[in-house]
């Protein structure tokens, strides 16, 4: 890749040399309107006058009858040519004769120059000189413009016998004049006075002719250098030197410059063209992107910490991020179309690299981007940093005093803001946390909370009356978006279906859960219904019939009619009742004791019939209770016979029984206890007979009663009362025993069948409607206890509404659909509320907004914590304090520049050349040998170069000079290979420009040719610019976006909707149209375009010329510039501005009232860069007096001539005036297929009608629902509100029309909504944009969503006093322009300063003991200090200090040898270090250089001296020198190590280090000079 890299440079490199005979420095030829020949006039005198008396010449037109030499048949190009060719050797003898005259003496040495011409001539020839010069300049950043001294006249092959000419000596010179009407002088600039470098080249190369250099002749004695050019010519007999052929025309040494500095032979090997990786990359296999660039849609704050923030000037965040990538090391292309900050983004990228202490060449032909971004610089106190070397720049007088100055600088003082920087970054991230919090989705809703607030404020306002419901969904906070979307979407179908439908709970099949209905089916349903129907009317009549004759209520339900069957049913089962008294409360409250009394009864007559035969009727009453203890107790015991107790129980046990005792022992124990239980029931009975006796009358009869008949009676009783108190009969039943036997009429069964056949049917119905009888008959849903009347009337309403089956149907399946999303909440409200009414999807959407909200509150402190006056704080103290860490940037970047300065006043090496520069009164060093010289001096002094391509080949040598970062500003006009010299010189490459602006053009070249000096056409196809190259080559890119340029946003629409597809971020502004302001129009009736002719339209260049005569009187204070088609309708223009110009002086100073914005009048081909207030664009082309247009735009028809009308039509801030005699329907695009004529048809008609995006309302919709809510209240209180004003990339939310102006805003309202939260930084949000706007003229409120969803009305009324203000103040002035930063520096400048001096310290010890000296283990401690102290240290040095703190005098074999042990054991130790001889401290990395000179002679030895400590004072010498030759080195070095003298022994020494360190790169070799 190296050969290939090699062999296309050297293509390119070839492309620079002309030796053809269209290179004026080989075949000169006067131009037909430019340039000046001089006659009469003597080199030499010219010379002393113009160079060193450094007086300024004046012009003196021809004399009378002097035109007889101008062959006036002959064409105007040639009449100055013939002037001096016709001349036979006759005349020449009668002039020799004549100017040896006494008049003709004083003539030659006078401060006037003779020429040829007439006065007219002489003077559109000077203006016209005039402007290319400055053209040459401004574009190409080189002065082109010199007074030649004499010509080599010579023939060659190919050109026809004719004789050539050849300039000998060219001195730069300018042309000057104070005013319209003052003659011009001619003035020597000051920069080096050249030889014919091409005419060297040529004649060495195709002659083998030398020629000396014309540095090689003292005080540049000119007549000499011309003689030795004549004796190197003699072989040539027809060749000769006419020393006094002398003219002022244009030259340029650029391309030659620059074939020289390619040359590959000349660079260095470490800086030859194979060895650059931009070169390689450019030329070769392209860059490769790493991937790890911050993206284009990050929030860039979270990469940015301000303590690593170098801005110095504003930067948006377009711009932050072309600067983060060249902060990274980036090779990178920054597109930046017009107006959108590529100075100022420049500026900050310099201020950078200052930080970083790198080294930055600055290129661009054009000398307005220079001097841009250095007016920046120099406006924020880094100007210092820069040098400049281009066109006029270039003066090495100047160069010097600058140095001088920048030398003598006192330290910038700096305040600590670390304070205030950390309060920035809390800000900022407070800031930046409140728009993520309020712009980011709640959740996964994909709702934000500002969305939620103006939906929610917009549901208030639709629904002022309504009291929204809270509903408790399930799940709510997890719902995601497609989760709402799709609940909604069912709501929306579930309230149409109500509204259909009507309230749930009142349709007639409310209660029925079928999911099927089949048309089919209704005959079956209508059957049930009309079953039930038949079943209920039987029921109810039987029901009251049989009520009726049991004087019973007629029951009403099934339940009561049920207790009617009931009764019924338990009447017909009742027994013989009679003598009972059935209506008493006793059979309620007593029917225990009831139970009791007759299961007493039923026990005696059970134990009496047990056991009546048994014992006497005398024993019931018998006590038996102690016989039966006894009995029990000898149970069991055989011996039971011998106890009394026992025999006396038997006995008397005996004695109650009739035929004595059983035989069984156990059924003595029974009869005692028979009798007992008797005994007790008896007592039960006598305790309830009174009451037994009220409720049984006769048939009680005590213990003889007929208890069984008793037992059934009453249970019969008990259980009526039982079923009247468990609900199951009629309560009033037993009030009615009188009508009892009316049961005997009443068909017992036929009402219990009657109810089973109702339940049936009603069963039958619920199950094929599929009933929830608690729906269809609430509350309880039983149908029981439902009145017969609400059963008939819900199956008359079934009978009567068969068809709406159908309906609860969709009802039942859109309800579970419901409920499956978690609405049964929605639902249930929906049950009992009128369709009719409020949406139910707007009562979820209320409930969803209200749930977001509450979590956003919840889980977003910035949003829970707002509060406007204190957010309002935050803002203005991040503003403040952003500003101030630019401002403290600008001082401590200026303090930076200042501590890598030269200190001291050196006068060896580079510092010390520079510092004799500075001593010199005259003979100064070239600029390119000083750069040689002591160009690491001047860097360090001047670390940012600024130059042109052409500047850099003159003075930078390839061996010389090397910089860190190159940065090339509109990059779209350079050609590569006029680029590839910077290139080689850097590490890294920024290319700033823009591919839809100018390629590189042939324009300069063409007009000072005589081939292309009056042709429009000049601009062949478009060349390759390195910008173009970069991007072929797949350089990183960024683009920067905001457009800051244009005050009205129609000055850039057409270039943003044609050439960069509304991707700029175009501020709107307040005014919709103006006539002061934007694109204005203006139709030249009269205007004819002469196209076979001057090619001019003379009309319209009056017409321009006139307006700006205008301007000048009516807005001075406005920049102005005027830019034509052609080439031909530039110099009319200019042409007519000079005549008026020299009619009214008043207008004079106009001219220089704007230094660095002068009035200027230029084409299409060199108006890139330059920008001003006003400009007036004149077209020329047109039609022609007979209403031909011949569709021939010049340059717009070629390839790129869009690129060229982009860059003509977007120069203006304030104004564009577009003057033609076309209106844009003219023309005929059928017969062009050129884009320029396309473009420029878009342009004249968005001139004419403004058929773009304009300001105006663009039809977008806002924001987010709250900007909505805002525009709603303002236009409800009747102001005229525009909603998203703006044409592209930014739109303003809403903005106030004046209501005296309808074609202006008085305030732009701004919301913290998605465009605020789109800015990519806090300083894009809460800074840059409303200041962009308000420089504009805006009035800006922001109104904050979280304030405003918590208190409207406070908001509203705080938004209407700002527009009530606004209605008053007007729209606000444009900014005053920042002050210059004023750096306060401390008195003593870098010169007074003194080299601090490390001065060598002998370590001090304690005295040794002579016994301690030889034992290694006892001087360990002694040498470790010594050591410690003086490392890196001879072992020698060692010995000696030990010797020197005890008793001896001199060294011996034993001693060195104990010292050498000891150092071994501290080196075993890991505590020193042994290296060769010297010994170090084991902590100690590099060694200190120390200056020796205190100590005794036998220790300033240089092998005394480590290396390493040499090597670092051989480099510390060079960096304090900035370099030095090699034959310095040792003698400065050794300075620092203290010795006054150096010997060769010690030159020898020093330069084998010398040489180590060259080998392994510590030192490189810079030409003559060594560097690092």
């Amino acid at each position: 890749m190296a050969e290939a890299v090699r062999r296309k440079l050297e293509e390119s490199r070839i492309e620079l040399l002309d030796l053809s005979l269209k290179n004026p420095f080989l075949n000169y030829r006067p131009l037909k309107s430019k340039g000046v020949e001089i006659i009469n006039e003597q080199s030499i005198e010219i010379y002393n006058i113009i160079v060193k008396e450094e007086k300024s010449l004046l012009f003196d037109p021809a004399k009378d009858g002097f035109d007889k030499f101008i062959d006036k048949d002959k064409s105007e190009k040639e009449k100055p040519y013939r002037i001096r060719l016709e001349k036979d050797s006759e005349t020449r003898q009668d002039e020799e004769r004549e100017s040896k005259q006494d008049s003709q003496q004083e003539t030659l040495k006078d401060n006037r120059l003779q020429t040829p011409y007439a006065e007219k001539e002489l003077q559109t020839r000077l203006l016209n000189t005039f402007y290319a010069a400055r053209t040459f300049i401004e574009e190409q950043g080189v002065n082109n413009l010199f007074l030649t001294l004499g010509m080599l006249r010579y023939k060659e092959d190919g050109s026809n016998g004719k004789e050539l000419c050849a300039p000998c000596i060219l001195v730069p010179v300018e042309l000057v004049r104070t005013n319209g009407r003052e003659l011009f002088r001619l003035r020597y600039t000051g920069e080096e006075i050249q030889e014919n470098l091409s005419l060297v080249k040529k004649l060495s190369t195709e002659y083998k002719i030398t020629i000396p250099s014309l540095e090689d002749f003292e005080d540049l004695d000119i007549l000499e250098y011309m003689k030795s050019m004549g004796q190197a010519i003699q072989r040539f007999p027809e060749w000769r030197i006419e020393s006094d052929f002398i003219c002022v025309g244009f030259f340029s040494f650029g391309k030659y410059l620059m074939y020289k500095d390619l040359d590959p032979d000349l660079w260095p090997d470490d800086l030859k063209p194979d060895a650059n990786s931009i070169l390689g990359a450019l030329l070769g296999s392209g860059f490769k992107d790493d991937g790890n660039r911050i993206s284009e849609n990050e929030q860039i704050d979270k990469f940015l910490s301000p303590e690593k923030i170098n801005h110095v000037v504003d930067a948006d965040s377009t711009q932050i991020l072309a600067l983060t990538d060249v902060q990274a090391g980036h090779n990178l292309v920054i597109q930046g179309p017009p107006g959108t900050g590529k100075s100022q983004t420049i500026t900050n990228i310099i201020a950078d690299a200052i930080d970083a202490g790198k080294k930055v060449l600055f290129v661009s032909e054009k000398m307005a981007a220079l001097e841009v971004v250095k007016r920046r610089l120099d406006k924020i106190g880094l100007g210092d940093a820069c040098l400049e070397l281009h066109s006029q720049k270039s003066n090495k007088k100047a160069l010097l005093a600058e140095l001088k100055r920048v030398y003598g600088l006192g330290e910038p003082k700096l305040d600590d803001i670390s304070s205030e920087r950390n309060i920035l970054l809390e800000s900022r991230d407070k800031l930046n946390a409140y728009s993520e919090a309020l712009n980011t989705p709640v959740r996964e809703s994909y709702m934000t909370p500002i969305q939620l607030f103006g939906a929610f404020l917009r549901l208030k306002r639709e629904y002022p009356d309504l009291t929204f419901p809270n509903i408790n969904f399930r799940d709510i906070e997890n719902w995601k978006k497609d989760d709402y979307i799709r609940k909604e979407s069912l709501v929306k179908d579930y309230d149409a279906h109500l509204k259909a439908m009507g309230m749930p709970v009142k349709h007639p099949f409310w209660g029925s859960k079928r999911k099927s209905y089949l048309p089919t089916e209704e005959p079956k349903l209508n059957e049930l219904i009309s079953d039930a129907q038949k079943n209920l009317d039987a029921l109810i009549t039987e029901s009251e019939n049989t009520a009726r004759l049991l004087n019973l209520e007629a029951p009403h339900n099934i339940d009561t009619a049920k207790k009617l069957a009931a009764a019924v049913s338990y009447l017909s089962k009742a027994p013989d009742l009679a003598g009972i008294e059935i209506n008493n409360e006793l059979w309620k409250i007593n029917e225990y004791e009831i139970n009791k009394t007759i299961n007493a009864g039923l026990m005696i007559q059970k134990i009496k019939k047990e056991y009546g035969n048994t014992i006497i009727p005398h024993a019931w009453n018998s006590n038996v209770s102690e016989v039966r203890q006894i009995l029990n107790i000898y149970r069991g015991k055989w011996w039971r016979f011998l106890s009394g107790k026992y025999r006396r129980a038997k006995s008397t046990l005996m004695g109650l029984c009739q035929n004595g005792l059983p035989q069984n022992y156990n059924e003595w124990i029974s009869i005692c206890d028979a009798i007992i239980e008797y005994q007790i029931n008896i007592k039960i009975i006598d305790g309830e007979k009174d009451n037994i006796k009220s409720l049984f009358g006769s048939l009680f009869k005590g213990e003889e009663s007929s208890w069984e008949d008793i037992k059934t009676k009453a249970d019969w009783i008990i259980s009526l009362y039982r079923n009247v108190q468990d609900g199951t009969v009629p309560s009033d039943l037993i009030m009615q025993r009188a009508y009892w036997l009316a049961i005997k009429d009443i068909v017992t069964d036929k009402l219990e069948s009657l109810l089973r056949k109702f339940i049936d049917s009603m069963n039958n119905l619920s199950i094929f409607l599929e009933l929830d009888t608690i729906k269809s008959f609430p509350p309880s849903g039983d149908l029981k206890e439902i009145d017969f009347t609400a059963q008939k009337d819900r199956i008359d309403l079934w009978k009567g509404n068969l068809s709406k089956t159908q309906d609860m149907v969709v009802f039942n399946h859109m309800n579970d659909a419901l409920i499956k999303e978690s609405l049964e909440g929605l639902v249930d409200y929906s049950l009992n509320v009128e369709p009719h009414g409020t949406s139910l999807d707007i009562i979820l959407q209320h409930n969803w907004y209200e749930c977001l909200l509450n979590i956003a509150f919840r889980e977003r402190p910035a949003i829970a914590e707002f509060a406007k006056d204190k957010h309002e704080s935050v803002v203005k103290r991040f503003q403040d304090y952003d500003r101030l860490l630019i401002k403290h940037n600008q001082i401590r970047l200026a303090k930076k520049h200042w501590d890598n300065m030269p200190k001291g006043s050196g006068d060896t090496g580079q510092l010390g050349v520079l510092l004799w520069e500075f001593q010199k009164k005259s003979r100064h060093l070239p600029i390119r040998k000083l750069m040689l010289k002591a160009g690491n001096a001047i860097q360090a002094i001047k670390p940012v170069f600024m130059m042109s391509p052409i500047s850099i080949a003159n003075f930078l040598p390839p061996e010389g000079l090397r910089f860190d970062l190159v940065i090339f500003d509109e990059a779209s006009q350079v050609r590569p290979v006029e680029a590839f010299g910077a290139l080689m010189r850097a590490k890294q490459a920024v290319v700033v420009g823009d591919s839809k602006q100018m390629p590189p053009t042939s324009f300069f070249e063409q007009t000072v040719t005589p081939e292309g000096e009056d042709d429009d056409d000049y601009s062949t196809a478009d060349v390759e610019s390195i910008l173009a190259l970069f991007e072929a080559q797949k350089a990183p890119q960024r683009m920067l976006r905001w457009h800051y340029r244009s005050r009205h946003e129609s000055l850039i629409a057409v270039s943003n909707y044609e050439f960069y597809d509304n991707k700029l971020v175009v501020f709107p502004s307040p005014h919709n149209t103006s006539k002061k302001m934007g694109l204005v129009y203006n139709f030249v009736k009269d205007g004819a375009y002469d196209r076979s002719n001057t090619r001019v339209n003379l009309p319209e260049a009056k017409l321009v010329a006139q307006r700006v005569i205008e301007h000048f009187k009516s807005s001075p204070e406005l920049t102005l510039g005027v830019a034509a088609f052609s080439m031909s309708q530039m110099q009319a223009i200019i042409d007519e501005i000079e005549l008026l110009r020299r009619k009214d002086l008043s207008i004079e100073p106009f001219f220089n009232m704007h230094p660095h914005e002068p009035f200027f009048v230029k084409n299409l081909e060199n108006v890139q860069g330059d920008e001003r207030d006003v400009i007036f664009i004149s077209v020329g082309y047109g039609k022609t007096k007979e209403g031909y247009l011949a569709m021939n735009f010049g340059p717009l028809n070629n390839d790129g001539g869009e690129r060229r009308l982009n860059v003509l039509i977007s120069r203006a801030r304030l104004r564009c005036e577009v003057f033609t005699n076309l209106a844009p329907e003219d023309i005929d695009l059928s017969r062009t297929n050129a884009r320029g004529v396309k473009a420029l048809k878009t342009f004249l008609t968005y001139a004419r009608d403004g058929n773009l995006n304009i300001p105006i309302e663009t039809g977008r919709e806002s924001d987010s629902p709250f900007e909505e809510e805002v525009y709603k209240s303002l236009t409800d209180l009747g102001y005229s509100v525009r909603k998203q004003v703006g044409c592209a990339g930014f739109y303003i939310d809403l903005a106030v029309v004046d209501p005296k102006d309808n074609n202006r805003y008085i305030l732009g309202i701004e919301c913290d909504g998605a465009s605020y939260h789109s800015a990519r930084s806090a300083r894009d949000r809460d800074r840059l944009r409303q200041s962009v706007l308000e420089d504009k003229g805006w009035n800006i409120i922001r109104v904050w969503s979280t304030d405003w969803f918590r208190n409207p009305k406070d908001q509203l009324k705080r938004l209407i006093e700002a527009i009530e203000k606004a209605k008053v103040v007007g729209l606000k002035n444009k900014s005053d322009v920042a002050d210059t930063i004023v750096i306060e520096r401390s008195d003593n400048s870098v010169s007074n300063k003194e080299e601090t001096v490390n001065r060598y310290v002998v370590a001090e010890i304690p005295f040794i003991d002579e016994e301690e000296i030889y034992k290694p283990e006892k001087l360990v401690p002694y040498i470790e200090k010594i050591v410690k102290v003086e490392s890196p240290v001879h072992i020698l040095e060692v010995t000696r200090r030990v010797i020197s703190n005890s008793k001896l005098t001199k060294t011996g074999s034993s001693i060195q040898r104990s010292v050498n042990d000891a150092c071994a054991i501290l080196s075993r130790d890991g505590r020193i270090v042994i290296n060769g001889d010297f010994l170090w401290c084991a902590s100690m990395k590099v060694p200190v250089v120390r200056d020796r000179s205190d100590l005794p002679s036998a220790s300033r030895k240089i092998e005394l001296i480590s290396k390493e400590e040499i090597a670092e004072a051989i480099i510390s010498s060079i960096k304090e020198s900035f370099g030095l030759e090699r034959s310095q080195v040792a003698t400065v070095s050794c300075q620092k190590l203290g010795f006054q003298r150096v010997n060769e022994d010690i030159k020898v020494y020093m330069d084998k280090i010398v040489d180590e360190m060259l080998k392994d790169g510590r030192l490189k070799q810079n030409g003559s000079y060594l560097g690092i």
